[in-house]
């Protein structure tokens, strides 16, 4: 998450009775990506999520970087159902924690109605069955489609939100479909979701990009790459549209093909080393000098910058 500055309406504080502390939801952590214009729409992938909203469960699993919640985000935009988003973190592997986002969220779609999530959060070490049972009763009394998606689900270790999420799967509501972002199968039984037909799975290979989309994207980042070489890229990276967007960025900005071919075999830290050079060598000389002599310091301050910097 890049830093910004918070606003108090982006922090709502949650008391409760029997907890030492107060569980703090940060509303950023409830926004979807918010999608550029000129990211390309991919129709296919937008329309097999729609198509398969009758499941309980969509799981997209890949590396970071595949596009999976600017692809979920797109779709979200387009459909009618209401939802409710989750950026997981460390944080959420306290159940209280969890269980509070998940009521936080209810609410916002529906701030008239009352849910047994509520009263649960005066609750302590409450069991798995009781918190999924009152969610998929909760769910049961609404009107309309919800969809819940938890995104970076691969940050959850704790072993109760599995139990919660497998029991939800088991008994899901008709007028609900969990949707999971992340980046390698989490521990849910997904086996026999699958022997039911009951979950929609989007891998790497869905994700990738082809060809076709790789020279739309060409004339988005003002790269004049010959086809050749968009398809060079294209194959060097698999499809991985991250790797593929710097690699167009670098040839762009006058890099070698063979130092973009390069970073692509070496991973995403070189990719992100490259993304940074990229950046850097466009800004102003004086910014580049800023960041220069700023990045050797802990801490400073406007005098000390300014005596390093002026003649």
């Amino acid at each position: 998450m890049g830093k910004r500055q918070l606003k108090n309406a982006d922090i709502q504080s949650v008391q409760s009775n029997v907890h030492a502390h107060e569980v703090l939801v940060l509303k950023s952590k409830t926004y979807k990506p918010t999608i550029r214009k000129e990211f390309i729409k991919r129709q296919a992938l937008i329309d097999r999520l729609e198509s398969n909203i009758a499941l309980p469960l969509t799981m997209i699993s890949a590396a970071t970087g595949c596009g999976k919640s600017v692809t979920t985000s797109l779709w979200l935009e387009e459909t009618r159902h209401k939802y409710g988003w989750i950026s997981l973190d460390e944080e959420h592997n306290d159940p209280h924690v969890f269980l509070t986002y998940l009521e936080t969220i209810l609410k916002e779609q529906w701030p008239k109605k009352s849910f047994g999530l509520e009263s649960l959060l005066q609750g302590v070490n409450l069991p798995s069955n009781l918190i999924a049972t009152t969610f998929i009763n909760d769910i049961d009394q609404l009107e309309d489609f919800f969809v819940l998606v938890l995104d970076d689900y691969h940050i959850i270790r704790e072993e109760k939100i599995h139990e919660i999420i497998n029991i939800i799967l088991r008994y899901p509501p008709e007028q609900f479909q969990l949707v999971v972002l992340t980046q390698r199968d989490p521990p849910l039984h997904l086996a026999r979701l699958r022997a039911q037909f009951q979950v929609n799975e989007i891998r790497m290979r869905d994700l990738a990009f082809t060809i076709d989309e790789a020279i739309k994207l060409r004339s988005l980042v003002a790269s004049e790459t010959t086809d050749e070489q968009v398809q060079t890229i294209v194959n060097q990276a698999e499809g991985w549209i991250t790797g593929i967007t710097v690699g167009l960025m670098g040839l762009a900005e006058g890099i070698s093909i063979e130092k973009v071919i390069q970073a692509l075999h070496s991973g995403v830290s070189v990719i992100s080393e490259l993304l940074d050079e990229i950046v850097i060598s466009g800004l102003p000389v004086e910014v580049q000098k800023f960041l220069e002599l700023t990045t050797l310091m802990d801490r400073f301050s406007k005098e000390l910058v300014s005596s390093w910097l002026l003649p």
